[in-house]
C-alpha cells in the first residue's frame, strides 16, 4: 500500500498542482475591416504572436504579442496610413494581449486539444486597455486558433477614411500560431 501511494505522489502528478511554461511559434496575425460602402474590405496580415503561456496550479496566464509594424494590407499608402496616422507605430509598436487566471482543467500540451471556448482578455494596441473575448480552440498537434473583435474607437484610434470611404468601427482579429513547451534552458536564461 505504502508502495503504491509513493508511486502515485511521484510518477502521476496532478495537474492542478503542476506548472508548465510554453511559447508560441511559427504564427501568423490576421485582420479584416470592412470599408462603408461594404464592397471594400480591407484584409491585413502579419507576422505571428510572441510571448508566453503560463499553467499552473490549473490556471492559464499569457503575456503574447504583436508586432504591429509587421501588418500589411497589400497596399504601401494604405500601409503608412495605417502605421503613422491611425496606429502609430513609432510610438505604439505593439499590441499585447493578457490572459489572467484563466482556469483549465485536464490540459497539457501532450494532450493539447480544446475548442468552442471563450477566454477573457486583456487588449492593448494604441496604449488603451480594453476587454476582449477570445474564442479559440487547440488541436491536437497545438495549432492554436483564435478570433476577436475590437471596435477601434474603443482603443482612441480615429475611424480611418479616405476619398469618401470609411472603415467600419469593427474589426475581426485572427490570430494563429503553434504552441509547444518552453526549453528549460531558456526558462533558466530567464531567471538570471
Amino acid at each position: 500500500m505504502m508502495r503504491a501511494l509513493l508511486y502515485l505522489t511521484i510518477f502521476v502528478p496532478s495537474f492542478a498542482f503542476s506548472s508548465m511554461n510554453l511559447e508560441l511559434k511559427n504564427g501568423k496575425t490576421e485582420f479584416l475591416a470592412v470599408g462603408n460602402p461594404g464592397f471594400l474590405k480591407i484584409n491585413g496580415k502579419g507576422s505571428g504572436p510572441e510571448g508566453e503561456i503560463s499553467v499552473s496550479g490549473g490556471k492559464m496566464n499569457a503575456k503574447i504579442f504583436v508586432d504591429l509594424n509587421s501588418l500589411d494590407t497589400g497596399m504601401s499608402l494604405r500601409n503608412k496610413h495605417m502605421k503613422e496616422k491611425y496606429l502609430k507605430t513609432k510610438e505604439f509598436p505593439k499590441a499585447t494581449l493578457e490572459i489572467k487566471d484563466y482556469k483549465v482543467e485536464k490540459w497539457s500540451p501532450s494532450s493539447p486539444k480544446f475548442s468552442g471556448k471563450k477566454i477573457p482578455a486583456t487588449l492593448t494596441i494604441h496604449g488603451q486597455s480594453r476587454p476582449v473575448t477570445l474564442k479559440a480552440k487547440i488541436d491536437d498537434n497545438g495549432q492554436v486558433d483564435s478570433s476577436f473583435e475590437i471596435k477601434i474607437s474603443d482603443f482612441k484610434i480615429e475611424i480611418p477614411s479616405f476619398m469618401g470611404v470609411t472603415v467600419a468601427d469593427k474589426v475581426t482579429v485572427k490570430v494563429s500560431s503553434k504552441i509547444s513547451e518552453k526549453p528549460k534552458e531558456s526558462l533558466a536564461k530567464k531567471a538570471k
